[in-house]
């Protein structure tokens, strides 16, 4: 019979059970400063969203456009709530103000056209155009000049508005009135002359 023999302790030739990994949940860890959050969240700090300036220098504006001071006053904060850089702001103000600049000229131009239609239509005119369409601003002009003020002209000047051909036929009708009432073409104002209202509205009573 054989004794029973107790293997010593750590001789146990039983072979190890492998046990499986235990998941460990992750850690979450916050972005780092320079990554901004995949929802969109602009980061922050004791100076402000990140990457805006603590106050905005001037910005560049094209020759001869004028700062909108106001509107720059309301857009610094926006600008600086949306964290853009003062390099990033110059960019927007450039595309702004560029599209201010082909609005400008657009609209320019058109008027401009609008001035060359009221002259070609004005010369075609069967009163105040054809042959008779030189005569016709001369004697408007005598108008002018003698019941309008320098800031008329100014005016008629910057707006194209002598161009108008109801404005030529109507000053055109003043200046034919007045060479009747002075055969002599004297544009001074006599003593005796008409008021504009007498002129406009010949057929209106005294009051």
């Amino acid at each position: 019979m054989v004794d029973d023999v107790t293997p010593p302790v750590g001789t146990d030739d039983t072979p190890p059970v492998d046990t499986p990994p235990v998941d460990t949940p992750p850690v979450d860890t916050p972005p780092a400063d320079d990554t901004p959050p995949a929802d969109g969240t602009i980061l922050t700090d004791d100076k402000g969203p990140q990457g805006a300036p603590e106050s905005y220098a001037d910005f560049t504006l094209p020759d001869g456009m004028e700062v909108n001071k106001p509107l720059l006053e309301a857009a610094g904060p926006v600008l600086k709530e949306l964290g853009l850089s003062q390099i990033q702001a110059q960019q927007l103000i450039d595309v702004y103000s560029g599209q201010l600049q082909a609005d400008s000229k657009a609209n320019s131009d058109s008027y401009n056209q609008t001035v060359k239609d009221w002259v070609t239509e004005a010369k075609a005119d069967s009163e105040i155009g054809g042959d008779k369409f030189d005569a016709n601003v001369g004697t408007a002009k005598r108008a002018i000049d003698k019941f309008g003020t320098p800031k008329l002209v100014e005016v008629l000047n910057q707006t194209g508005l002598g161009s108008h051909p109801e404005f030529i036929r109507l000053f055109t009708r003043v200046g034919k009135l007045i060479a009747e009432d002075d055969p002599g073409g004297d544009t001074r104002p006599p003593a005796s002359e008409k008021t504009p209202a007498e002129i406009f509205y010949p057929d209106a009573k005294a009051g």
